[in-house]
């Protein structure tokens, strides 16, 4: 046998090495990032393919990473031909040989690994000042001693790869709506889409979309599955259309929409979208489903001020006060009936309510109070009296009230078709304030000074009833909105100028067929 003969049965060796380490390997491989392959596309400078071929065969094989070879080696007395890889290759490597140069470096050798689009990722190059060493010496250097040059980088994809492709770890998912009615759809953005280490991600990656329970528009359909929607990072952000399912497909009162990542990097014409694979899911964002014919969320604050000061012949009272309470509650309505006023111009809706929460709420309270009496009649000096108070609360523990509620009604232009007026009833809130009253008493008397201090408990039920849209006019006229599926108003009333005040900012979402 010749050393030809005998070459190409250790490059053939390991080349059936590599295919039996992917092919038999099981599911659980240990490769947990994304399996990259790559060839030898070319060496030059007289250095022997298959030699550098199988050096880098032997060199970068590990679960993630494998060499591959399309082509004929016609030895061993038949042809064998390779016919793979399965897809088409992320990376080549060349190989590069000088010698007999000119000037102070006398041969090099350079390993070059590159992405599938040509773009150099890393080059490896030994160099000798001597003009009568071998390439043997350059290959020793290169991959065979210890501390040889291209061993120290590898496994390539944790040493080169990961910091090249900068894989999708996270993104933001922001929708134009995030509540919506069964059938209706909104515009999303996926931004800021960012590796592990929080940098950009790279042009080339794809995400995999998916709507649970809705309907993505957008994107390349997966041949795995076409409810399932690939697209390119580009140039960072996203776009694409999300429809919410209707009432006969699901009666689900939340969708999610769903982003992985993906290993599949090439380009589309070298590796087409449907096929794209999913990966790990790098974030998610919840829909909310309106099952109802309309929607409500009010606002409303309510702030209190009050003061008083008195002073009589042997004493004098002051008293402040000021306390504001905020609740949000969330109503949906059934539609019930429309009546038109054809001298009018318009038509009323009405709906009936089916439920309602409170969402959120706050509130808080301070007071202080000071009492001072005196009484001349003491001896040798006078006598007084002093008490202060100062009390601070919170509303804590909010919670509907049972109330016949009668719904809402909203009125509308016939001509338009948009609302002009919402009205709602009340939703009754009970409340709890909560807190401390510190008194503090001061005493002064022919025998003395004497202070006293005291520490009392605030635990008083209360209710708040103006949580709706009117009755006063100030706040049942549409302000803004489309007048139709979106529709939004505010008000403000002054019961006693510079002291209380009704705020209420209102949204009523309404769909009908």
């Amino acid at each position: 046998m010749n050393k030809i003969n005998l070459f190409f049965k250790v490059l053939l060796f390991s080349l059936l090495f590599s295919i039996s380490f992917l092919a038999f390997a099981p599911s659980g491989d240990g490769c947990d990032g994304c399996k990259r392959l790559a060839i030898l596309k070319g060496v030059t400078g007289g250095l022997d393919f298959g030699s550098i071929y199988s050096r880098l065969v032997e060199k970068t094989t590990n679960p993630c990473f494998r060499m591959v070879h399309i082509g004929d080696i016609k030895e061993l007395g038949a042809p064998f031909k390779l016919n793979f890889p399965e897809r088409p290759t992320e990376y080549y490597f060349t190989a590069s040989y000088e010698s007999n140069l000119d000037g102070r470096i006398k041969s090099r050798l350079i390993i070059s690994l590159y992405f599938e689009d040509g773009e150099l990722i890393h080059n490896w190059k030994t160099e000798s000042e001597r003009p009568t060493v071998p390439l043997k010496w350059h290959l020793q250097r290169m991959f065979i001693s210890q501390s040889a040059l291209f061993r120290k980088w590898v496994p390539l994809d944790i040493t080169l790869l990961n910091d090249f492709e900068k894989q999708p770890s996270q993104c933001e998912v922001h929708p134009d709506k995030e509540e919506l009615f069964p059938g209706q759809e909104t515009k999303l953005k996926i931004s800021n889409i960012v590796d592990i280490e929080g940098r950009k991600s790279r042009e080339f990656n794809r995400i995999v979309v998916q709507a649970v329970d809705g309907e993505i528009v957008g994107g390349t359909p997966l041949a795995s599955d076409p409810e399932l929607k690939a697209f390119q990072v580009g140039k960072g952000d996203i776009t694409f259309t999300y429809v919410a399912p209707d009432n006969e497909n699901s009666q689900a009162t939340e969708d999610k929409i769903v982003i992985y990542n993906s290993c599949d990097i090439l380009k589309k014409d070298e590796y087409p979208m449907p096929k794209t694979a999913l990966k790990d899911k790098i974030a998610e964002k919840k829909i909310s489903l309106i099952r109802a014919d309309a929607e409500a969320t009010i606002t409303a604050t309510y702030k209190v001020h009050s003061e008083t000061h008195e002073k009589g012949e042997s004493s004098t009272d002051d008293e402040e006060a000021s306390s504001e309470i905020q609740v949000t509650i969330k109503a949906s309505f059934e539609y019930d009936n429309t009546y038109s006023d054809e001298n009018e111009g318009e038509y009323e809706e009405q709906y009936n309510l089916t439920s309602w929460k409170i969402i959120a709420f706050n509130g808080n309270l301070k007071a202080h109070s000071r009492h001072f009496h005196w009484n001349d009649g003491c001896e040798p000096t006078r006598c007084t009296f002093e008490r202060l108070q100062d009390s601070k609360a919170s509303a804590v523990d909010f919670r509907k009230e049972d109330d016949n509620c009668e719904g809402m009604w909203i009125l509308f232009n016939s001509k338009t078709g948009k609302a002009k007026e919402v009205n709602t009833c009340a939703f009754p809130v009970d409340y709890t304030w909560a807190g401390q009253t510190k008194e503090k008493q001061t005493y002064v008397e022919p025998s003395g000074t004497r202070v006293i201090n005291d520490q009392v408990d605030i635990n008083q039920q209360t209710f708040f009833y103006f949580d709706s849209v009117g009755p006063f006019p100030e706040m049942t006229e549409v302000k803004s909105g489309d007048g139709v599926n979106e529709i939004k108003g505010s008000g403000t009333l002054s019961t006693t100028p510079g002291y209380d005040q009704l705020s209420v900012k209102w949204e009523v979402k309404r769909h009908r067929k």
